[in-house]
């Protein structure tokens, strides 16, 4: 599995939208689709706040 495919299965596993989870780590939507498509690579910041969720079962 590849990063970006990493990224549409973690916003799936906590059950978020795009902009949901943007809006909660603090970045645009736009963001989080450039992550998905593996467009551009995360802050540490924005990993590590992003890694803070609790995924569902």
């Amino acid at each position: 599995m590849n990063e970006d495919e990493n990224y549409k299965n973690f916003e799936h596993d906590i059950d978020l939208t795009q902009e949901q989870l943007a809006k909660k780590v603090g970045v645009r939507r736009e963001t989080i689709g450039y992550l998905e498509k593996g467009e551009y690579n995360p802050s540490l910041k924005l990993a590590r706040s992003c890694s803070c969720f609790e995924f569902n079962d």
